[in-house]
């Protein structure tokens, strides 16, 4: 049972140390609460389901379903909002804002150092917004790709990113 929790946990501490933490999310405890889970040591996968909420630090994610997979030392995670919802990611970054996105589906891949939001996305930090159908956030380069095929999603596939003037950002 022990070998159980510390698997679980170190497949969770793989999506909890992206690039733009908050120093302290790196030493905080790992919390994951969920309806249902499901561990599977040999193929490196656990599965969360029902009111997911994982917690490290100043970082929250709110889900459905989060699908947790290792391969060598490699991470990935596949986050599912409720049907017809919304995912939730936030985090205080280095700097002291707040993060905030939201989307149908959030995916991380650590041997990308990429997080990927598909299905009414948006990233937020201050007060400046990207949404689209489609974002994808490079954590190394501190980059964001918004969009895709033109062709596939049609006028859902429009990028809005709003940037608000420095004398407007809000105080936190």
């Amino acid at each position: 049972m022990k070998r159980f929790f510390q698997f679980a946990i170190y497949m969770a501490a793989g999506i909890c140390t992206a690039a733009f933490a908050a120093p302290d999310d790196f030493t905080a405890p790992i919390e994951i609460e969920a309806q249902r889970v499901e561990v599977n040591a040999q193929d490196g996968s656990s599965i969360y389901q029902g009111d997911v909420r994982l917690t490290r630090g100043s970082m929250l994610i709110l889900a459905d379903k989060m699908v947790l997979k290792q391969i060598d030392n490699q991470v990935s995670a596949d986050i599912h909002g409720p049907k017809d919802g919304l995912a939730h990611f936030s985090q205080t970054t280095e700097t002291g804002e707040r993060m905030e996105a939201q989307a149908q589906r959030i995916r991380y891949f650590s041997d990308q150092d990429a997080i990927e939001f598909d299905g009414n996305a948006q990233v937020k930090r201050a007060a400046d917004t990207v949404s689209s159908d489609h974002i994808r956030y490079d954590l190394r380069a501190e980059q964001i790709l918004a969009g895709g095929d033109d062709k596939a999603n049609g006028d859902n596939n429009r990028v809005k990113i709003v940037i608000q003037p420095a004398n407007n950002q809000p105080k936190e």
